[in-house]
């Protein structure tokens, strides 16, 4: 899976490519989602399914990655990462850690007294 910064700009979507070098040489791709399957702003994404495509423009054949289907990983405005909070419980009944203990184990198994054997 990829994860990639999303700008969403006045002509669609774009994300910057770059060699990895401090001040090095870089530059913008465009993004396309599904249909009514946009992001709303800038976010950082992880595209679950995809493919890279092409379209034409006026300075000729250009490269695009079209986003079938992604999760939003970090939204952003102006580059400053945005903050969640979460609320944190504090407090827990008895049944609420007994439940939280046997999570991991699946789901119940009833044994019945008439097994096979």
């Amino acid at each position: 899976m990829i994860k990639m910064w999303i700008n969403k700009g006045e002509y669609g979507f774009s994300t910057r490519l770059k060699d990895g070098q401090e001040g090095g040489p870089s530059m913008f791709m465009g993004v396309q989602f599904k249909k009514g399957n946009e992001p709303e702003g800038n976010c950082q994404i992880e595209v679950k399914d995809g493919f890279f495509s092409c379209y034409n423009s006026k300075d000729g054949v250009k490269p695009k990655i079209v986003v079938m289907d992604y999760a939003i990983l970090e939204g952003h405005n102006s580059n400053t990462p945005k903050e969640t909070k979460v609320e944190e419980k504090t407090s827990y009944t008895a049944q609420e850690l007994a439940d939280e203990a046997m999570a991991d184990f699946g789901d119940i198994v009833e044994i019945d007294n008439e097994l096979a054997f």
